[in-house]
């Protein structure tokens, strides 16, 4: 998915999901009791790593 061009509409809404949802794919959701970890930059990933306990 991440090689296909984008759609208009996920340029227009900035949400890369609506690319999968036009190319016919599904997106499958949950719901969970502990709060996500969003990694968006190198520091998240430091960051994330030391919570983990990793080096």
């Amino acid at each position: 998915m991440t090689t296909s061009p984008q759609t208009s509409l996920e340029i227009s809404e900035s949400l890369e999901q609506l690319r999968a949802l036009q190319m016919g794919m599904k997106i499958k959701t949950s719901i969970v009791k502990e709060k996500p970890v969003g990694i968006d930059t190198i520091e998240d990933y430091e960051q994330f790593k030391k919570l983990m306990g990793e080096k």
